[in-house]
């Protein structure tokens, strides 16, 4: 009779030979800005996999609110693909680097950074309100970054 095991980690062993592991999410600018200057522990590697995951979720979610708004994603398609989660990467990954830089961020100057950076459509009538409801959005969905690091240092403190 033959045993087989199934093995239940964390995603964050090595891979062959001792090499390490690609994550799913290398390359991800959003993740680029997350890991920027931070130990690359695999505790902290895979709480920026679970964050891009529920960035995803959070994008397929607001697909058409998306679409309305960010610039370099496809219209009309039922879910995002690869390169819009890029461009969405891109937007967030914008924002989140403008809130590291100022303490005083205005919503006005959120929208206007991106429309300058051609990130985001400018609607011409002036009504800002389907733009301004999205970035909202996205800064719910950063801030839930600060809120998985602390529940992650918990977890790791309460193992020691």
């Amino acid at each position: 009779m033959q045993t087989h095991f199934l093995a239940v980690t964390n995603g964050s062993q090595l891979g062959r030979e001792g090499a390490p592991k690609k994550r799913p999410f290398d390359g991800r600018e959003l993740r680029s800005f997350l890991i920027a200057g931070q130990s690359k522990t695999d505790s902290f590697l895979d709480a920026c996999d679970w964050y891009i995951k529920f960035i995803n979720a959070k994008c397929t979610a607001c697909w058409p609110h998306i679409q309305a708004v960010v610039l370099g994603v496809k219209r009309g398609d039922v879910g995002p693909d690869a390169a819009d989660f890029g461009r969405v990467d891109l937007v967030l990954a914008t924002i989140a680097h403008e809130l590291s830089k100022k303490s005083n961020l205005t919503l006005v100057d959120i929208s206007d950074g991106l429309i300058n950076k051609h990130l985001i459509q400018n609607d011409e009538s002036g009504n800002r309100e389907v733009l301004h409801q999205l970035i909202f959005k996205f800064l719910g969905w950063l801030s839930r970054w600060q809120k998985s690091l602390l529940v992650l240092a918990t977890l790791i403190l309460t193992s020691l």
